[in-house]
């Protein structure tokens, strides 16, 4: 029976849920040299499984990498709030993956 829970536990530690909507703004924007698009957060994400709870990750590969891009860059120059909900993890840090569960990021008014 023990084994049967360890076993249960190990499992379900590595699956990621959706995190919480959470409303901030952005500090900072930007890409690096391997392509991944990275969005910083004046407060903290609650994403379950990720370290890095201020800045959301973009795999270079994301199919929207450049739209969250534009609308981070948006909400960055405007100086408005945004609305995230990050779904999983990419490396330490949130992520938007269509792999886990729907994630978003939206420019408020």
């Amino acid at each position: 029976m023990k084994s049967r829970f360890t076993i249960a536990a190990l499992l379900l530690s590595n699956l990621t849920v959706a995190g919480e909507k959470l409303t901030t703004t952005v500090t900072y924007v930007g890409i690096n040299s391997k392509g991944s698009v990275f969005v910083n957060f004046a407060d903290p994400m609650p994403q379950a499984g990720c370290d890095g709870m201020t800045q959301l990750v973009l795999h270079p590969d994301s199919p929207i990498r450049n739209e969250v891009l534009s609308v981070a860059m948006a909400a960055k120059l405007a100086g408005k709030k945004v609305d995230i909900r990050s779904a999983g993890c990419y490396g330490s840090n949130p992520t938007l993956s269509q792999d886990v569960e729907w994630g978003w990021l939206t420019l408020r008014d």
